[in-house]
């Protein structure tokens, strides 16, 4: 399946809040910003990725641990649960205006390699 594909789904489902003026005042402020759930996309109720972004300021380096997460439903406890073993690391360009269109279609593409669609 292509992204194109894919984001023609009714299951397709794509979710992205972040303003970014407040991401880089918030990473700017803080030795280390780690925010789970800045954006989500989902295939159904069963089956989606999350992007966690994470900047370690802590050294002069900057170190970004960003990744596309796999989560998946966990039928017993009735939630959508993250695995942290399966990810592909992705940085956000926050320069390029079409930051959130990029980081929608890196998702889109991890979502179709994790889950063989």
């Amino acid at each position: 399946m292509t992204i194109k594909e894919l984001k023609q789904k009714e299951e397709y489902s794509w979710y992205c809040n972040a303003v970014k003026e407040r991401v880089l005042e918030e990473i700017a402020d803080t030795n280390c910003f780690d925010e789970w759930g800045f954006a989500y996309v989902s295939f159904g109720d069963n089956i989606g990725v999350e992007y966690n972004l994470c900047i370690d300021n802590t050294t002069s380096e900057n170190i970004n641990c960003s990744a596309i997460y796999r989560t998946d439903y966990n039928e017993e406890e009735d939630c959508i649960e993250t695995d942290t073993s399966t990810f592909v690391h992705y940085e956000i360009d926050f320069n390029n205006p079409k930051w959130k269109e990029k980081l929608e279609n890196a998702m889109c593409e991890a979502l179709i390699k994790f889950f063989e669609l």
